[in-house]
């Protein structure tokens, strides 16, 4: 992941505390009249630093060597896009080589903006914690523990999220006094359910910027979701001789599902590549589309290495040619501000237990004409409107898609009022709740 690109990926995100504060050798050359860290740099000129240079001969290997020149090239060269970043130089020490040091001068505040190689990681920030790193401990019980003689610390949020205090006691709560089946109870129990249910959805809606609650079908996770996109949509629309476009930085559960319908349908499943750092190769993507191009679904960011798509250039791309697009955002939705509106997508999943939530709960957003253009998946339950022995009415959606009964998304509704309603939990949650 570039953390200079951060800025086009998360413009709306709010200021939260201090930025980090970068160090530098005594040594160094800095601008004029270097700002105090109590007050803001205007603007920061950073253009008596020199331009990064290839290490002495025998501190890299050759690949390595080539691959710093062509990061330098990238980010350094004199037609590079020139960030403004508001950085505040300190007076302290450390022992950073200038050569490396030289590379920090990037991606306004949020870090260092290149690949991590070996070339870089041994570069050193100062950051003002604004967090109380203990209060956030405490929401969350399962870190009252000692493994193997230690405090527990938590580093596998990108697989799964611990469960704070609030989610844990509104479940507890849920079951001990509201519990009930919904929509098909007239008792009180089953009005409260039922409530709450759509009350979620109303809290999830809101939480991505989705334009309607009718946009917001509830499933078992991101999994679930893009099985009942490529199920749905496949079945209906592709043809021997189609295909579908995916990406090679794509977890297996945006992969596995159109394999299978695009097998079933002898449809042909086509790959974005990447490039030497890791990025899509846009270029690649527009000479795959063909006339023949039916869908296209990608992941927002990649679930190892962290690297975010530019899936706005992916979703304008697809758009020009009639191309509706899938974004898988189970590793972007706790960690950015999602606005689907904005980002023009046409179905975005995302899993309740990533974002803090309980497991078996997970989002399918839909534009309306989206969601309307797809044929039902599972049958029976709140899916129906009437059922004969003849023929069957469907709802509309969203109820024609929430078949059976569901899990209810009751906590994953104090989960996104948890996350709205406290700012770390958008940056830093996962990170401090590890600590």
């Amino acid at each position: 992941m570039y953390a200079n690109e951060l800025d086009n990926f998360r413009p709306d995100i709010p200021e939260l505390g201090q930025i980090p504060q970068f160090r530098f050798d005594a040594d160094a050359p800095v601008p004029d009249a270097s700002p105090t860290l109590a007050q803001p740099a205007p603007e920061a000129d950073f253009s008596a630093f020199a331009m990064p240079q290839v290490p002495l001969t025998g501190e890299l290997s050759d690949a390595d060597a080539a691959l710093f020149k062509s990061v330098v090239e990238k980010y350094f060269s004199e037609d590079a896009p020139k960030a403004e970043p508001n950085l505040q130089p300190s007076d302290k020490q450390d022992d950073v080589q200038p050569d490396r040091r030289k590379c920090m001068l990037k991606d306004n505040g949020f870090g260092i903006g290149i690949p991590e190689t070996e070339l870089v990681r041994n570069l050193h920030y100062e950051e003002v914690d604004t967090i109380d790193q203990t209060e956030i401990r405490k929401q969350f019980p399962i870190l009252d523990q000692k493994v193997n003689g230690k405090d527990l610390v938590w580093f596998d949020n990108g697989a799964s999220t611990q469960k704070p205090l609030r989610v844990i006691d509104g479940l507890s709560h849920f079951y001990k006094t509201d519990y009930s089946n919904i929509h098909r109870g007239a008792h009180t129990l089953a009005a409260r359910s039922t409530d709450q249910y759509e009350g979620a959805r109303e809290k999830v809606a809101r939480f991505i910027n989705a334009p309607s609650v009718d946009n917001i079908v509830f499933v078992r996770g991101t999994t679930e979701g893009i099985n009942l996109v490529a199920q749905t949509f496949g079945r209906k629309y592709l043809l021997e001789g189609d295909n579908v476009i995916v990406s090679t930085l794509d977890h297996h559960a945006n992969i596995v599902p159109w394999q299978q319908v695009c097998k079933e349908r002898k449809a042909e499943l086509r790959a974005i590549p990447t490039d030497r750092n890791g990025d899509l190769i846009l270029t690649e993507f527009e000479r795959l589309i063909t006339p023949r191009t039916k869908f296209v679904s990608v992941g927002h960011v990649n679930n190892t290495y962290g690297t975010i798509n530019n899936v706005a250039a992916i979703i304008k791309i697809a758009h020009s040619h009639n191309i509706p697009v899938l974004i898988d955002g189970a590793q972007s939705v706790a960690h950015t501000k999602i606005d689907v509106q904005d980002m023009d997508c046409d179905f975005f999943v995302f899993s309740g237990h990533k974002i803090y939530g309980p497991s078996g709960i997970g989002v399918v957003y839909g534009k309306k004409e989206a969601l309307a253009m797809l044929p039902p998946w599972q049958g029976g339950g709140n899916m129906i409107k009437d059922v004969t022995i003849e023929r069957t009415e469907f709802n509309e959606p969203p109820a024609r898609f929430e078949a059976g009964t569901p899990t209810l998304p009751t906590p994953l509704g104090w989960a996104m009022r948890s996350i709205l309603s406290t700012a770390w939990a958008f940056t830093t949650l996962s990170a401090t709740s590890t600590t």
